[in-house]
């Protein structure tokens, strides 16, 4: 609700520094009713700091070069303090995690947003999700190293074979876009997704069929100049290989077999 509002402010706005009046009078009755909400003695310690969230979204909307207010600083400080006390519930904690990391990054409080999530890691029952937010926000600093190994641990920690792929494929995209040169990490890992997830049952279906298709667009964008030409092709004959072990009974193998079938990854453009 609170994206969908700061678009509605931006769609009506006159220009990108101004807001008009119908803009700023819906801006400002969310606004109120985001205050409402807050204090509100019936609401709850979550839902209190997605209002703060919200609040401090619209207020970058409207003042994008000033700094967040002191008083909602301190209140966002305060609601994650407390929500985080009082939250006992693993998959609550997860509605937690997600709106905790939001209000604190929007305030401002960066260390502060890194060190919840990095102390979330060693009590979620999911965090191979955080870790990927780890990386993502180490990624962001301009710290390569320390991504990929947040990267690299929510691969190796996920469960469940679709969940797996997935977070190996984030890896893998990580390393084409950290680490080019790395040519033997990027071939095995990807052979090694290939290899965990033709054990399955319906290997290759929905989640892990899309993330098959953007696995390959990494790579063919790794490979764009032919340069890595030969990377490309051993990662094709090994994953062809795996493929050719899956039942034929359903239509994983035929699945699997289109993978990097394109031509255009075996020459460099002209």
């Amino acid at each position: 609700m609170t994206d969908a509002m700061v678009d509605l402010e931006r769609a009506v706005a006159p220009s990108k520094q101004e807001l008009g009046p119908v803009a700023a009078e819906c801006g400002s009755k969310w606004e109120s009713t985001l205050t409402g909400i807050r204090e509100d003695s019936g609401t709850s310690a979550i839902t209190r700091i997605r209002t703060l969230y919200g609040t401090l979204c619209l207020l970058a909307t409207r003042q994008p070069d000033q700094e967040p207010p002191r008083r909602l600083v301190r209140a966002v400080r305060t609601a994650v303090r407390e929500a985080d006390g009082a939250t006992e519930d693993p998959y609550a904690r997860m509605d937690l995690f997600s709106a905790a990391y939001g209000a604190l990054s929007v305030a401002g409080l960066y260390d502060e947003a890194y060190e919840f999530m990095a102390r979330e890691v060693e009590r979620s029952h999911s965090p191979d999700y955080i870790m990927l937010a780890l990386a993502d926000w180490a990624q962001w600093e301009g710290q390569a190293s320390e991504a990929l190994s947040w990267g690299h641990r929510a691969w190796q920690e996920a469960q469940g074979p679709a969940t797996r792929f997935e977070r190996g494929t984030r890896y893998v995209h990580m390393l084409v876009q950290l680490a080019p040169e790395a040519k033997v990490p990027i071939e095995d890992t990807t052979i090694t997704l290939f290899r965990e997830a033709s054990e399955a049952q319906d290997a290759f279906f929905l989640r892990t069929t899309r993330s098959m298709r953007r696995l390959e667009t990494y790579l063919l964008e790794w490979n764009m100049d032919g340069v890595r030409a030969p990377s490309v092709a051993r990662i094709r004959a090994e994953v062809m290989a795996i493929c050719d072990n899956i039942a034929e009974d359903g239509p994983s193998r035929a699945m699997c077999r289109t993978f990097l079938a394109k031509q255009s990854w075996s020459e460099a453009p002209i």
